[in-house]
């Protein structure tokens, strides 16, 4: 065998140990993290539950979108529903309109549902007054309103309602568009209920 004979052979060879190892090497793959899901009963299924329910029966959405009537997030305690649209309640008013009134006729009977929850109104202002009694009145008064309508279809839950005033909620993508005027915060165990007025 000659000198150009041997080099082909080694190269050949040095190429066949490469290829070798190559296809018997074990490449592992980068898996997909998949959010683990809720046990069934626990506090976290029944808020998923709940959610996909108001999504589902109410046409609410999961996303911000400019059509949409009302929007849900869930977090890990509750569930956040946001009415949506700012003419719930007519400026510096905190009598209802029937638009809203609609939305909680759908979201109220899902409520009645679970065996047990905790719902937090927050009413905001939008009065442009500097007035900071006033402002604090309305917002008063426009989570009472809300508070009522869960009464009178007969939900007797705890209901926590709390004026904001025009103090701005927790700030996300989520809510920073939102009008403000009445938010509902559902959670069915009682000691992780938070300040939602900041």
């Amino acid at each position: 065998m000659n000198h150009q004979n041997k080099f082909y052979f080694i190269l050949l060879l040095i190429f066949t140990i490469f290829l070798t190892a190559c296809s018997t090497k074990k490449v592992e793959l980068p898996k997909e993290k998949q959010l683990e899901k809720a046990p069934i009963g626990s506090d976290r299924y029944k808020l998923e539950m709940l959610l996909k329910k108001i999504v589902d029966k109410c046409g609410a959405k999961t996303i911000y979108d400019q059509n949409g009537s009302m929007f849900v997030k869930q977090y890990p305690a509750y569930v956040h529903i946001n009415l949506g649209k700012k003419d719930d309640f007519r400026n510096d008013s905190y009598i209802i309109t029937q638009g809203a009134k609609e939305k909680l006729n759908c979201i109220i009977p899902i409520i009645k549902t679970e065996d047990k929850s905790y719902i937090v109104i927050t009413g905001h202002s939008d009065s442009k007054t500097d007035d900071s009694s006033q402002k604090q009145h309305l917002s008063d008064n426009r989570a009472i309103t809300v508070a009522e309508q869960f009464f009178d279809a007969g939900i007797r839950d705890e209901i926590f309602v709390k004026g904001c005033s025009d103090k701005t909620l927790e700030i996300d993508a989520y809510n920073k568009f939102s009008g403000k005027k009445v938010n509902l915060y559902i959670y069915v165990d009682k000691s992780n209920i938070k300040n939602h007025c900041k």
